[in-house]
């Protein structure tokens, strides 16, 4: 074979080579489409300055839909359709040129309530897992996926948001998403942080620095302990805790550490001293300078139940009645929509304010079937949910969007 062909040869085989590496790449979008959204990932491309993300309906005519700087993309796709067959292209962009490097297809389709209640489910899970902070396992204040954090702020966790994070893991491993040693690894990260990181009276801060365990200040006079943050964050280590307690040795002593942070936590001491009200913050530069008493009702419920039952520091019914129920006048006879408010949301006569007051709480707290002198608090949420709705519906304000398909403000 003479010198020619053999180089013929080569540089066929070269071509064949490349394109079945652009294959490879092409096929490195993976991609998960549901009702109305798309979720597109792929590998990072070297020396990339962005991404576009383009879409086509016919496999021909592409439109741009979007640029990023990170490698997961939503598309959110309920101006184009319904049951969409949609073919998807991510171009790279370097220095003004634009090179696909990636492709692929998707089907949305209708979703089921367990379908979306599933979907819900694993985004809460993937947000707290994969987007924990690295030292702490903890909750970033602010995720930012295109890795521009603020200067100095990208290691801040919040206490607040890990306590919910805490169940969505707990769901996680539940749901088979990480194995229960992963899980108990990741669980013993976050206690092993919180037991070394600044507490005040037993109470950690509104945001803590994920890397040194300090406290970093909410506002100026907000840089100590905050009571309701870290009850929120109590909840869902109280829900560890229950989780691991009749578990393998690791797990029962982890369960074990998580007891002693709640036995340590002076709720009573945020009585400022004996006043029949709990006190939100505490400050070691300004003691009690922003002296914001808790009163009901609101999202703070869960910070009296906690500190109602207290092993260690409980506090006296009377902080609970005269404090959060403002004594007896927490009670309201309000009526929206044809729905029933038993409780004045924070003072106010009228549609029960945003939804998270249904939230936070309720987390570790069952609302169903509970009730005190004050309301029914199974009636209380279910009635504040569709007294929202019904504003929705309503649309006083005419707002784009807002009717049967889009609700729950908060």
């Amino acid at each position: 074979m003479n010198r020619k062909i053999q180089l013929k040869i080569f540089f066929a085989f070269f071509i064949i080579l490349v394109s079945c590496n652009e294959k490879e790449t092409q096929a490195s979008l993976e991609i998960d489409a549901y009702e109305q959204h798309v979720e597109l990932r792929w590998s990072p491309s070297e020396e990339i300055d962005s991404y576009s993300i383009w879409v086509s309906l016919d496999g021909a005519n592409f439109t741009q839909r979007g640029e990023t700087k990170d490698t997961l993309f939503l598309d959110f796709v309920s101006d184009l359709g319904s049951e969409l067959q949609l073919q998807y292209e991510v171009k790279a962009s370097n220095e003004g040129d634009f090179t696909t490097i990636a492709s692929g297809s998707a089907q949305t389709r209708k979703m089921t309530d367990e379908e979306l209640l599933d979907m819900v489910e694993y985004y809460t899970f993937r947000y707290f897992w994969h987007g924990a902070e690295s030292n702490s396992g903890m909750a970033p204040e602010r995720i930012h996926l295109d890795g521009e954090y603020p200067q100095n702020d990208a290691h801040i966790v919040t206490t607040g948001g890990t306590g919910f994070g805490l169940f969505g893991i707990i769901a996680g491993i539940e749901r088979g998403w990480v194995s229960r040693k992963e899980g108990l690894t990741r669980m013993e990260k976050i206690v092993g942080f919180l037991e070394s990181a600044d507490r005040y009276h037993g109470i950690w801060g509104h945001w803590i620095d994920g890397q040194t365990g300090k406290t970093k200040a909410f506002s100026k006079k907000d840089d100590g302990a905050d009571l309701v943050e870290s009850a929120f964050l109590m909840q869902g280590l109280l829900a560890v805790r229950e989780y691991y307690k009749n578990g393998n040795s690791e797990e029962k002593a982890l369960s074990d550490r998580i007891h002693t942070l709640w036995q340590e936590m002076e709720w009573d001491w945020f009585t400022q001293g004996g006043k029949n009200v709990l006190y939100w913050h505490w400050s070691p530069n300004f003691e009690w300078d922003m002296n914001f008493a808790l009163e009901g009702y609101n999202e703070c419920l869960i910070t009296y139940v906690l500190a109602a039952s207290s092993p260690t520091h409980t506090i006296d019914p009377e902080v609970y009645h005269q404090g959060w129920a403002r004594g007896g006048d927490i009670k309201t006879t309000a009526n929206a929509y044809g729905y029933e408010l038993q409780l004045s949301h924070n003072g106010s006569q009228e549609y029960g304010g945003p939804l998270f007051w249904a939230h936070y709480s309720y987390l570790g707290l069952n609302p169903m079937g509970l009730q005190d002198r004050y309301a029914d608090y199974e009636k209380e949420n279910r009635n504040h949910t569709l007294i929202n709705r019904a504003w929705c519906l309503d649309n006083p304000g005419n707002f784009k969007g807002y009717g049967e398909d889009l609700w729950g403000l908060t």
